[in-house]
């Protein structure tokens, strides 16, 4: 099965969030392949990028 997911979803498979677990746990049980865009590529730094200037995570 595929799976296209909306980058604030993607996000949490890369940063802890709420519902990460969750989302992980989704996936595995489909057993799906993820489809990943160069705009999901632009959003998820955005996102990251964000959360570096709000001080969510450390730029370390």
């Amino acid at each position: 099965m595929n799976a296209c997911l909306d980058s604030r979803v993607l996000v949490k498979l890369y940063y802890p969030e709420p519902e990460s677990d969750r989302v992980e746990r989704r996936l595995f049980l489909h057993q799906a392949q993820l489809l990943f865009t160069s705009l999901h590529a632009l959003e998820i730094c955005n996102a990251m990028n964000l959360k570096l200037f709000r001080s969510e995570i450390s730029g370390g």
